[in-house]
């Protein structure tokens, strides 16, 4: 049975009493590399309901010193899920966690809002990231491929650089202009193969960093408001979008190809590592 980790009201026995029918047996443990925090209720009527202003949260800070004290409960797949359904209304998401005592449980904790500067963040660091892992490298890791018809780092940075010229910025454009009444142009996911075929590496890794420099210079120059990344768009294959979806794609496929480039060249490694491949389990996944 699933263990289930309470900072908060879980742990008084009208509570369990109400979600779950019963009084829950419970040890009291501690929750490592978190920080107690708030999170304002902005609807006025829970929050009367509720007669309070905030719920309780925590934060992951990655300190081992750092500890929120609760308790853990063992509770059914059933319950577990039923849970998820009520913690979703207040925007809270399970997340594996380890305790104290070593074990390991579920917590909810409060989904973070989207944030811009955050989005920037990563952003700057992917082209710092790919160039300092790959600039220098031989073609056996930088042109090594999965297999027929799958990309290589080479692929990747090409593909990362054709949308710096033609999806990201050219689509927030259309949508801060246009709305739902202009659908973006098709994005050509393997363009770069033709129109970098005789790029070298660091001519890519190059042009992938001034364009990423110039682009995040353009959309920070707009200082969007929230009703602005909220404006929709219309994509061509899945339909309407908004332009907050929009930029946090951006992110999560730089992350994306960055996951793509690494496990591509480990599995260079495949037959090398012998019988250390049952713990690689990046040697062991799909190729796609």
């Amino acid at each position: 049975m699933p263990l289930l980790f309470s900072y908060g009201s879980l742990q008084q026995d009208d509570v369990q009493q109400s979600t779950f029918g019963r009084l829950l047996d419970g040890q009291k443990d501690e929750l490592i590399g978190y920080a107690p925090a708030l999170v304002k209720i902005d609807d006025a009527e829970v929050a009367a309901a509720l007669g309070k202003t905030d719920h309780n949260d925590v934060r992951l800070n990655g300190d081992p010193k750092s500890r929120v004290a609760g308790t853990v409960f063992e509770i059914s797949d059933a319950e577990l899920a039923g849970v998820d359904q009520y913690e979703a209304a207040f925007r809270y998401r399970r997340v594996a966690a380890r305790l104290a005592s070593g074990r390991e449980t579920w917590v909810y904790v409060h989904a973070p809002q989207f944030d811009l500067e955050n989005t920037f963040d990563i952003l700057r660091r992917t082209p710092s990231v790919v160039d300092r892992l790959l600039r220098g490298t031989s073609g056996s890791w930088f042109d090594a491929r999965e297999g027929l018809g799958t990309w290589s780092a080479l692929d990747v940075i090409g593909h990362l650089v054709f949308g710096e010229e033609t999806d990201w910025v050219p689509r927030a454009r259309i949508i801060l202009e246009f709305g739902e009444k202009k659908p973006f142009e098709p994005f050509d996911r393997f363009a770069m193969l033709t129109r970098f075929a005789n790029w070298s590496l660091d001519q890519l890794l190059d042009r992938f960093a001034e364009l990423r420099r110039e682009n995040l210079r353009i959309v920070e120059s707009w200082n969007l408001t929230a009703d602005q990344l909220a404006l929709p768009g219309r994509h061509p294959a899945l339909g309407p979008v908004n332009l907050r979806q929009l930029l946090a794609a951006w992110v999560v496929h730089d992350l994306n190809h960055i996951g793509q480039i690494v496990r591509v060249m480990a599995k260079s490694y495949t037959d090398d590592v012998g019988p250390w491949r049952a713990y690689l389990s990046i040697l062991n996944g799909p190729g796609t």
